[in-house]
């Protein structure tokens, strides 16, 4: 690689300015001069590139992508059930096995680009309690409660912690009631509270 001539000559060029300069010259003015000379303006002018970007973005979130902001309780909410300008994709019917029309479910695949990935269903707040009871009240094996609903092993072990820990919150929240019109802290941040059906 052949050497850099222009850092070099500049270096030399700044140690010449140095020689030669008065003695009332502070060393200070000589690193301005010299940055100036090799530094980049600052440009205050925006990029309209990116505003552009930015005005798009906020256009698709104000448009076709308001849907995604409330998505309907019990079901899922994929870019996949859309049309582009927003509009929901017709659902389509076919003919059942009892010569009656039947409605297919929506895909299953959230990531148009991914076609390989499949989402599990969202399990209902009662199939959920319905899990924990078969399991910890009454004492199923979790191999029997996954093939008498059609739920995974994996899926069952995740609901009851999660039923579990549902059950400790509301008790904690109950327990430190007081504490929520004071200023006394509790073990539970206040934007969780109305999910679990507490003012």
């Amino acid at each position: 690689m052949p050497p850099r001539l222009r850092a070099a000559q500049r270096l030399a060029n700044s140690h010449h300015h140095l020689l030669q300069s008065s003695q009332n010259t502070s060393i200070y003015s000589l690193t301005q001069s010299t940055c100036t000379s090799s530094c980049r303006a600052f440009s205050s002018t925006p990029n309209l590139q990116i505003s552009k970007r930015r005005q798009a973005m906020f256009g698709w979130l104000n448009g076709p992508g308001r849907v995604f902001k409330d998505p309907i309780p019990s079901s899922t909410n994929y870019l996949t059930a859309y049309e582009k300008d927003g509009k929901p994709k017709a659902t389509q019917t076919r003919v059942g096995p009892d010569g009656q029309l039947v409605e297919v479910e929506s895909s299953p695949r959230p990531f148009p680009h991914n076609p390989v990935f499949i989402s599990e269903s969202v399990l209902s707040e009662e199939l959920r309690n319905e899990i924990y009871e078969q399991v910890v009240n009454k004492g199923k094996s979790v191999k029997t409660v996954s093939v008498m609903f059609g739920v995974d092993m994996r899926r069952i072990g995740a609901v009851v912690r999660l039923v579990e820990l549902e059950k400790r919150m509301k008790a904690e929240v109950s327990l430190n009631s007081p504490n929520i019109y004071t200023l006394s802290p509790i073990s539970i941040p206040i934007p969780m509270l109305g999910q679990y059906g507490l003012p």
